[in-house]
């Protein structure tokens, strides 16, 4: 009897994680999903992986280590508006649970809560720079995570007609090292450089994961930039 018990609660457990697993969502559905939710205020709105896309910088798909998550941006209205575009980002948890209107105090939250105990510098990289991405849905209009000096002065977008011109561009880029990760106090911070189309902000980024979490922005300069996609 004590077998058949253990046995059987052994095949329900089975069971139990199997049904568990089914229903965790694939990536497919939940883009699904996303699409499901933005669809009851606009039939029409457009809604894709987060990315940053641009003619002149092309196409950059961020890496996200929060695996439970998937991050989306819907375009509403597409092709109607009269300045930039209405977008909007969201997350779906593979559960199907979905956050709306995710801005940086709920992606804050999610990254706090997240378990963290088993990763590497690659993902505390890929956390800081997602987080800095979804702070302004301008970002899905290009920018561009800088490693070296050549990085900043190959970037050419309206330089010489906007902003600070190619001679200070060429002097501020002396400025640019790698993306650098620090670890102190139990905390990981995160430091990089950035380039932003809209706008042509040039920023030193510094993101801190861990019991404090911050992100802070040193503004560089302005260098040319483009209008809204």
């Amino acid at each position: 009897m004590w077998y058949l018990t253990n046995a059987l609660a052994a095949v329900l457990l089975l069971v139990s994680f199997s049904q568990t697993q089914a229903d965790d969502m694939t990536d497919e559905q939940m883009l699904k999903r996303a699409a499901e939710v933005v669809s009851k205020e606009d039939a029409n709105a457009k809604v894709t992986p987060i990315q940053s896309k641009n003619l002149h910088l092309g196409t950059w798909l961020l890496k996200n280590p929060l695996h439970e998550y998937r991050f989306f941006c819907a375009r509403l209205n597409p092709g109607k508006e009269l300045a930039a575009p209405n977008r909007r980002f969201l997350a779906v948890k593979r559960t199907g649970q979905v956050i709306d209107s995710l801005d940086n105090n709920s992606f804050t939250q999610l990254l706090a809560a997240a378990d963290k105990a088993k990763w590497k510098d690659e993902d505390y990289r890929n956390a800081a720079i997602l987080w800095v991405h979804v702070m302004s849905r301008a970002n899905e209009d290009g920018w561009k995570v800088l490693e070296k000096p050549e990085d900043f002065t190959k970037i050419t977008v309206n330089i010489d007609a906007v902003g600070l011109g190619a001679a200070k561009q060429k002097e501020t880029a002396k400025q640019i090292v790698p993306l650098k990760i620090e670890r102190k106090d139990g905390q990981a911070i995160v430091t990089f450089y950035a380039w932003h189309l809209i706008g042509g902000n040039l920023r030193r980024w510094q993101v801190e994961i861990g019991p404090k979490m911050a992100a802070t922005k040193q503004e560089l300069g302005q260098f040319g930039g483009g209008g809204y996609d």
